[in-house]
């Protein structure tokens, strides 16, 4: 199943089962910076077919916008 990607993590394959077990579990990716943890993400939640939201803890955000 991943077999579309190129370069896949080790770890996808761990996560992608997780993801399709009949329990739905929140699962968090944790390591030190630069490891491919968004990598991994991403390429799982690209190939599971399953919907995603994708944010960065790192990316400045913008101010609400408050109706005037």
């Amino acid at each position: 199943m991943l077999s579309k990607i190129s370069f896949t993590r080790p770890q996808a394959q761990e996560l992608l089962r997780r993801l399709q077990a009949p329990r739905h579990l929140l699962q968090v990716v944790l390591g030190p910076r630069q490891v491919g943890k968004t990598t991994l993400a991403l390429q799982v939640a690209q190939t599971c077919g399953l919907p995603y939201h994708y944010a960065s803890a790192d990316s400045k955000l913008a101010p609400p916008a408050y109706p005037a």
